[in-house]
């Protein structure tokens, strides 16, 4: 059997906490940044992809550095209330506040509060927890930090608690809300929530703006952590090598979901069952996979049981596989013993990669780590990388028999409205098969929301009707076979009448033959006379024949000659033809010769090409080197050599266009050279940092001509500057001096005329030549209207709203037009005076005039998937959809038809798309996501080679809030971000523009 078991630095499958907060390494930097954001709002919120440490950062970083005293609102002794709202939020928050006794002095629980608190809670509502505070042991001589850890349950668990329907939800986060809105009191919260997720919090109006401010995106480990840890793991220097060190780092860079892995591939290494094909990747699943096989059969049952219970495809995409305890005894046929036995067998290799899910986590489960409640979750963790082939054989067959389930259930909605029929042929016996499949029972089909009793029904009916219409064919067959009976019966008469004729023709036929041998014997007497008539003909032929050869020798004597003279002619021209074909076959060799030597020299080319490109991590590793050393002359030097390799490389690549190899392995390296060059340690910290205008938030910045920047902070302050001076720190700022309204977003209606969106959902113009703000437009929050986004449309001057429950026009004169809608609007965007939104499940546009909207045929590939989209942007004959997953689709938008042709769908961000920017000129679309990375498609390439076309753009560690592009004086195109809502950066879009210029810093640096 397999040990995991030692005396590791490294835990494993865990999160960190105080225990073991000594051997959290690397992430000092990160708790001073929550902790800044507490002091400043008394909230964060703290979000990342799933296993990217959120709960280790709060448990291991954050909480015991407040612990150790640090200061708050009244001194700096601190209560810490922490739980996870699994499918009761508020039972939760309240057996939280009572059995950890968060709100006595020594701590100890009081198991009579929980009544007091249903009391509070019921009547004071949002105030509850001030409420309760203040009646405390605690109030004023501690502070109390409420930490909601894993608030996705609430979306994750919607079979068990719908946050559509449910209030609980809206009074925990405005209890929230109302508790930190009161600058004075020491109540404090931080929210932690999967990436994926974040976009939910926006349905909840009192969350906006703590959401905007105090939003915290967790950090990847840095390279010197990764060797920290490596190194104080005990690790041989041959085994943790700096290119493989470097490796693992590119790997967390890509996607930091596998941080799990690497903590599990530490551990692994230190144990006797660590193998040399394992990797960083595989890890888990290859060691989950090697003890599946070494399990006894009724072990295997067993974890195939558990398996079975939690693989849910519904929840596939956002890797949320969980079920209750009942679920799994019942659809399994396990024990709850054989259960317990499980899970505590599975955690002794895996830790929390099984986790239980209290529903309501009451004192016991301090005490018991495996009790076990019926309406209890069971969940796998970890599950994006997992990488079992038991476990993903597992989920393709799970995908097949849900797949099949859909079909069914919408053939089961066609028949019902009369647009099909039952199933039949192919598809019938498909659901016969499915039908009888011993898996797919009642039990099984309770994890998804599709009716299954009416599917079997539905089946059933279908195989009753079948077998009807087989019953009829029968019928049908059996009385053609008595028709046939009958047939055959006067066939048979007609065949008896046919006989008779035919022996009195045969009587009749030996008449006609004696009277023809009469006949023959009158025809030979006739023949015998005329024979001698013959004879004297056949003379005269041979007379002629003797004739005819005479004149046949003299004919060929004739063409013998003729032969002989075109003989001759040929053999001439034979001589001349072999002449021309030595001439071709010398061009042809010569043709064939410099083809190879073109090929060849391709080849060359090619070659060297990849070989600058993967020579890149040396060329960082010299960059890093040369930094480390603090001499200028290895910088200048290490720059150099950089500078010389990529323009080598550029050279190469214009030489051979057909072979262009993608140069956006630059991009990294030069920015780092970049620094370097300027004496800084990061990019962000460079002469590209545009400035830092406000001490408040910046939420938004418009371009207007290429020329002018306008940014607006919370504070209500908009500042103008124009990026074609030199020094951009040059700025024009005006206070709209907006009654208690905190901006949300800005945009230009005319170079002097900035309208203006708040938290509040108010609309405003505000006038930057006399310094007048009006109220345009104000939502009626009675209906929860939400603005979502405000166009412009240039043409009339009009202003166009976009809200999740209608669309808003406002003319130039202040006249209104409103149409509600059915369905909410998820996201929309503006193009060429069309409005595109989704609607519900339908994408579809409106132009303004038509009396009603024109739908877009949808292809396969976004059927019942809009619900994801979290940002659409559309431009030119282009359209392009951000998931809340981190994938992106782009489609080619057919306007005679209007219908979508798929061009690309990539899925390298790791966390919801938040931005997406097409650049017109340059031909190329940047995203952004909540992972905080910044990703370009080049679709110059796109097309023919998708790897050609996308390239990574490293960006500080910060929230990347919005995307635009302009054209500096020098006219190279630059890209322009917020970061972290407090400065702007720009970037050089061409990695060849921004060689140039780094060429001539170090040329410049030089002299």
């Amino acid at each position: 059997m397999l040990d995991l078991s030692n005396n590791s630095f490294y835990i494993g499958l865990k999160s960190y906490n105080q225990t073991t907060s000594s051997k959290f390494i690397g992430k000092d930097r990160e708790v001073d940044s929550l902790l800044a954001i507490l002091q400043t709002n008394k909230f964060v919120c703290l979000t990342g992809a799933e296993g990217s440490g959120k709960t280790s950062l709060l448990n291991a970083g954050l909480i015991p550095r407040l612990l150790a005293g640090f200061p708050g609102k009244v001194g700096n002794q601190w209560s810490i209330c922490k739980f996870r709202p699994s499918a009761s939020p508020l039972s939760n928050f309240k057996q939280a506040l009572t059995f950890d006794g968060v709100l006595n002095l020594e701590d100890k629980p009081n198991t009579t509060d929980i009544l007091d608190y249903d009391d509070v809670f019921s009547s004071m509502r949002e105030l509850s927890l001030v409420s309760i505070y203040k009646n405390s042991e605690i109030y004023n001589k501690k502070n109390l930090l409420v930490v909601i850890d894993q608030v996705e349950d609430l979306f994750r668990f919607n079979k068990d608690f719908n946050h559509l329907e449910s209030k609980d939800d809206d009074l925990l986060f405005d209890i929230a809300a109302k508790s930190v809105s009161y600058k004075t009191l020491p109540i404090y919260f931080v929210f932690s929530i999967n990436s994926i997720f974040v976009s939910k919090l926006s349905q909840y109006p009192s969350l906006q703006e703590l959401i905007s401010q105090s939003q915290y995106a967790i950090q990847n480990l840095s390279l010197n952590t990764l060797k920290d840890i490596a190194y104080k793991g005990d690790f041989e220097v041959e085994a943790t090598s700096y290119n493989s060190i470097y490796q693992i780092y590119e790997l967390l860079s890509d996607d930091i979901s596998y941080l799990p892995n690497l903590q599990f591939y530490l551990k692994l290494m230190k144990s006797e069952n660590y193998k040399e094909d394992v990797t960083v990747e595989n890890c888990i699943g290859q060691t989950f996979d090697l003890l599946f096989d070494k399990l006894q059969q009724d072990e295997k049952q067993k974890v195939k049981g558990l398996l079975f219970g939690v693989v849910n495809i519904e929840t596939n995409s956002t890797h949320s596989f969980k079920a209750t305890i009942d679920y799994i005894i019942q659809s399994s046929n396990i024990t709850l013993s054989e259960l317990k036995e499980l899970l505590v067998m599975l955690s002794g290799f895996f830790d929390n990669l099984f986790e239980i899910v209290p529903n309501v986590k009451t004192a016991i489960y301090n005490q018991y780590k495996f009790n076990l409640k019926g309406n209890d979750f069971i969940k796998l963790n970890y599950s994006k990388y997992f990488n079992s082939k038991v476990f993903s054989d597992f989920v393709k067959e799970e995908e097949v028999s849900y797949r099949r389930f859909k079909e069914f259930t919408s053939s089961l909605k066609q028949y019902k409205i009369g647009e099909s029929g039952l199933l039949t042929g192919p598809q019938l016996e498909i659901a016969k098969e499915w039908l009888i499949n011993e898996k797919h029972t009642k039990e099984w089909a309770e994890k998804y929301v599709l009716p299954y009793a009416d599917v079997v029904n539905f089946i059933k009916k279908s195989v009753t009707e079948n077998e009807r219409l087989i019953a009829l064919a029968d019928d049908k067959i059996k009385k053609e076979a008595k028709k046939n009976a009958f047939q055959k019966k006067l066939y048979a008469g007609f065949a008896i009448i046919a006989l008779i004729l035919t022996l009195f023709a045969a009587n009749e036929w030996r008449i006609a033959t004696k009277s023809q041998e009469l006949a023959k014997k009158e025809t030979k007497l006739a023949k015998a006379a005329s024979k001698e008539a013959l004879d004297s003909s056949k003379k005269a032929q041979e007379a002629l024949k003797i004739a005819k050869q005479k004149e046949a020798e003299a004919k060929k004597a004739i063409e013998k000659e003729i032969a002989e003279k075109q003989l001759l002619l040929q053999s001439q021209r034979s001589d001349s033809l072999n002449k021309l074909r030595v001439e071709t076959t010398l061009q042809t060799i010569e043709k064939d010769k410099k083809i190879r030597e073109e090929l060849l020299e391709e080849i060359n080319i090619k070659n060297q090409l990849i070989n600058i490109k993967n020579n890149a991590s040396t060329l960082m590793i010299g960059l890093i080197n040369a930094q480390k050393s603090g001499k200028s002359d290895q910088v200048n030097k290490a720059i150099k050599n950089l500078v010389s390799e990529e323009l080598k490389f550029d050279s190469l690549n214009q030489l051979q266009p057909n072979i262009y190899i993608s140069d956006d392995w630059m991009y990294d390296l030069n920015q780092k050279a970049w620094s370097m060059i300027e004496g800084k340690s990061d990019y962000h910290q460079t002469s590209m940092r545009l400035g830092e205008f406000s001490n408040y938030p910046i939420v938004d910045f418009e371009l207007f001509n290429n020329q002018l920047v306008v940014l607006a902070d919370t504070k209500g302050s908009i500042y103008i500057t124009d990026i074609t001076l030199n020094n951009i720190q040059s700025y024009a700022s005006f206070n709209t001096q907006l009654p208690n309204e905190k901006i949300k977003r800005i945009g230009l209606k005319k170079p002097s005329i900035v309208v203006i969106t708040t938290f509040t959902n108010k609309i405003y113009s505000y006038s930057l030549t006399t310094e007048e703000v009006s109220l345009l437009y104000e939502t009626d929050l009675t209906f929860n209207n939400i603005i979502l986004n405000v166009f412009y449309k240039s043409k009339n001057e009009e202003i166009i709203v976009v809200e999740n429950k209608q669309i808003v026009f406002i003319k130039e004169n202040g006249a209104i037009k409103k149409i509600k809608l059915d369905d909410d609007i998820l996201a929309a965007s503006f193009n060429k005076d069309k409005l595109y939104f989704i609607l519900g499940n339908q994408l579809v546009f409106y132009d303004g005039v038509a009396t009603a909207f024109e739908n877009i045929n949808l292809p396969k590939d976004l059927i019942g998937e809009l619900n994801d989209v979290s940002v659409l942007h559309v431009q030119d004959n282009y359209l392009f959809m951000g998931f809340k997953s981190g994938e992106i689709k782009i489609y080619s938008i057919n306007q005679e038809n209007y219908s979508l042709k798929p061009i690309l769908s990539h899925s390298k961000h790791f966390g919801e798309i938040v931005n997406i920017y097409f650049d017109q000129s340059k031909k190329a679309l940047y995203t952004s996501g909540i992972d905080n990375r910044l990703f370009r498609y080049d679709f110059k390439y796109m097309e023919s080679n998708l790897d050609k076309g996308f390239s990574k753009l490293t960006t500080p560690d910060e929230s990347i809030n919005k995307i635009q592009a302009y054209t500096n004086s020098l006219g190279q195109r630059m890209l322009m971000t917020i970061h972290d809502q407090k400065y702007l950066l720009s970037w050089h879009v061409d990695d060849i523009d921004m060689l140039k210029a780094l060429n001539k810093k170090l040329i410049k640096n030089s002299n």
